[in-house]
């Protein structure tokens, strides 16, 4: 039995393979675009939140998620763009719904969640919480 079509075959599923992959790293995901009035600073590029202009309890309020509005949460004094994250919809966090809704200072609810505030470092921040 000649061994050259199986070790053909199996080459090119190794390269199909190591393509993708590759694809996979250069590929960057889509990302939704935020209101002009808000200045998101990537939680990599800032660990103080504090340099960009305080949210103001209304602001926040505005960004419901409701009627093509941006989806803002705040925690610990942190607001947060989940706008176009998979979680939440319509303005309010899946299963979550009755519980945990965008334009809304939600410190108590994270605390009590699943995953905790150990989702808050991929988010979006668009800066402080004003007093």
């Amino acid at each position: 039995m000649k061994k050259t079509p199986i070790i053909i075959i199996v080459s090119i599923i190794a390269l199909t393979a190591i393509g993708f992959g590759l694809y996979t790293l250069t590929v960057q995901p889509t990302t939704t675009s935020t209101p002009p009035s808000a200045s998101v600073v990537s939680p990599q590029t800032s660990s103080s939140p504090e340099a960009s202009n305080p949210v103001t309890a209304a602001e926040l309020a505005k960004n419901n998620g409701q009627n093509g509005s941006a989806c803002w949460i705040a925690v610990n004094g942190t607001v947060y763009d989940v706008t176009g994250n998979a979680a939440f919809g319509d303005g309010t966090h899946k299963p979550y719904s009755s519980q945990v809704q965008c334009g809304q200072d939600e410190s108590a609810a994270i605390g009590k969640s699943p995953h905790g505030e150990s989702v808050l470092s991929k988010l979006p921040v668009i800066g402080p919480l004003a007093n």
